[in-house]
């Protein structure tokens, strides 16, 4: 069944001609990459969402001379895409497996769907179904697109499962974004985050996970930070209550552990949660494209953390006892000989000799004291 007609948006005017879905497919050839596979699929739920109308995918050409079929060009370039209709058959080409996906998002939108991070805008009632004249390429005008959330607010990543994390990087592929940083407090006046760590090579077993932590959490109800003052779930209104399924309750990483670790033990499962959680959402960006990256802010105002555990514990009398479990907990602390008060003090001198600096804007004095007192290596050096 067949019928012409002119539709005017507001962009563009389309002259086309409406069609069945028997009348037309989609081909993704079986040997296509994963990323264009999910194109083909995308095109397939999105025509539906907005027709009703349940396009076939197909790995070869059909008989028909009504279709939609997807190329990888690289003289594109990596991220263009381009929409282009003969007669018929509309070519979705990308400069890579990864713009052919981006090329089928833009196919989409043509159809009236939007995309957001809460999710995708669908308009209401369906209309018919048809191949638009398109002849149209796109490339990201900036390299780097997408998102630098801040952790430490309930409003932010704190409360984020992985799927949840994976829900936002779904639409931000959609969007076009390729990037994804998250921005850490290391050390703030409520506690520290576990989405970095701080340590020394020798508090870090082979496979990552640390021997030794201090206190981190995300938020949760139980925590006292960020204006929120700890409360019960039972006490909240509105349905918060039913909503929530534990008391305290917050983000998988601190289950059973809220408002954070009290033992080394906890403290370090805290953490190994956390690495686990982003290496799981990490590897799932990297699949579309989406680059991550951890950042913290500099420069950091705890030295002590950076400091070995006969510094910050008192020294051990030989190293083969060294091992935190067998030291005082965290808040109390030993003597330290003259010798180490004296490398302390000097180690705090030059951090903030680097800070000053930094604050200053004077980069070559700042380049100048890191090559010469970078703490890390002065610890090192000590070691």
């Amino acid at each position: 069944m067949k019928a012409w007609a002119l539709v005017l948006t507001a962009t563009v005017l389309w002259v086309v001609e409406f069609a069945t879905a028997a009348d037309v497919c989609v081909v993704c050839p079986e040997n296509a990459p994963p990323t264009v596979k999910l194109a083909a699929r995308e095109v397939q739920r999105y025509a539906y969402l907005r027709t009703g109308q349940r396009l076939t995918i197909t790995t070869t050409r059909a008989t028909t001379d009504r279709g939609i079929v997807f190329k990888v060009d690289p003289t594109l370039g990596r991220e263009a895409h381009r929409l282009h209709t003969t007669g018929h058959v509309l070519t979705i080409t990308g400069g890579s497996d990864l713009a052919v996906l981006y090329g089928a998002y833009a196919f989409a939108e043509k159809l009236g769907v939007r995309f957001y991070l809460h999710g995708d805008v669908v308009p209401d009632g369906q209309v018919p179904f048809a191949i638009p004249d398109l002849d149209e390429t796109r490339a990201p005008a900036f390299e780097t697109r997408g998102l630098l959330p801040f952790h430490d607010f309930p409003e932010g990543p704190d409360l984020w499962s992985a799927d949840d994390y994976k829900a936002v990087l779904a639409q931000m592929v959609k969007l076009r974004m390729n990037f994804l940083g998250l921005h850490t407090y290391t050390e703030c006046g409520w506690g520290s985050e576990p989405t970095t760590w701080l340590g020394l090579p020798q508090d870090v077993k082979a496979n990552g996970d640390p021997l030794y932590s201090y206190a981190a959490h995300y938020f949760s109800t139980a925590r006292d930070a960020s204006g929120h003052q700890p409360r019960r779930v039972e006490d909240m209104i509105f349905g918060g209550s039913i909503l929530l399924e534990s008391d305290p309750w917050g983000p998988p990483a601190m289950a059973g552990l809220m408002p954070q670790g009290k033992t080394l033990e906890e403290k370090n499962r805290v953490f190994v949660r956390a690495g686990q959680m982003l290496r799981d959402v990490f590897s799932y960006a990297h699949r579309f494209g989406v680059r991550t990256c951890v950042g913290t802010e500099v420069p950091l105002t705890d030295p002590e953390r950076l400091m070995p555990h006969d510094w910050r514990r008192g020294r051990p009398r030989d190293r083969e006892d060294f091992h935190p479990d067998r030291w005082p907990s965290a808040g109390t602390r030993a003597p330290l000989s003259g010798r180490h008060r004296r490398q302390r003090r000097a180690l705090g001198q030059r951090a903030e000799a680097v800070r000053v600096c930094g604050r200053t804007g004077s980069a070559a004095a700042t380049d100048s004291w890191r090559r010469q007192s970078d703490p890390l290596r002065a610890l090192d050096q000590v070691l």
